[in-house]
């Protein structure tokens, strides 16, 4: 609020001061000493919150030579997530990988050269295996036979 008048309060701020002026004058310079102490609150409100930053991304950049540049000045926490999420969609890729050769082994030579047939193209002087093809009839056979 805009200072009207010098009241005990303000007076002691201006002593604590050492401000030699005008009633106006000292009364201006009070309203700045506010503002710019609120000014330098709000700014060390800020650096303290930069600092937390920093001190949560430092490692990226310290660690940098093993982690993807797309990390660099992430917060630690965002990278970990992202880390980790990646790790849980290869393990499920693994397990299924898994699940899928454990399987062939209890197939039948029929069946799994049934399979196999399934993943073949003919090119003419060569036969070309596709891999996406076997596992979608090793899944197919899976479903089938639970």
């Amino acid at each position: 609020p805009p200072i009207q008048t010098l009241t005990d309060e303000l007076l002691g701020e201006i002593e604590a001061d050492g401000c030699l002026a005008t009633q106006d004058e000292c009364i201006r310079l009070i309203a700045e000493l506010r503002t710019l102490r609120a000014e330098t609150e709000r700014l060390q409100r800020f650096e303290a919150a930069f600092s937390e930053w920093h001190d949560k991304t430092e490692w990226v950049q310290v660690e940098s030579s093993s982690l993807s540049a797309k990390y660099l000045g992430c917060h630690r926490a965002d990278i970990m997530r992202d880390l980790v999420d990646s790790l849980r969609a290869e393990n499920a890729e693994l397990r299924k990988d898994a699940g899928r050769y454990k399987w062939i082994g209890t197939a039948t030579p029929y069946r799994f050269k049934k399979i196999q047939d399934a993943a073949l193209t003919d090119g003419g002087d060569c036969m070309y295996f596709h891999r996406d093809r076997f596992n979608s009839a090793i899944d197919q056979a899976m479903e089938q036979a639970k």
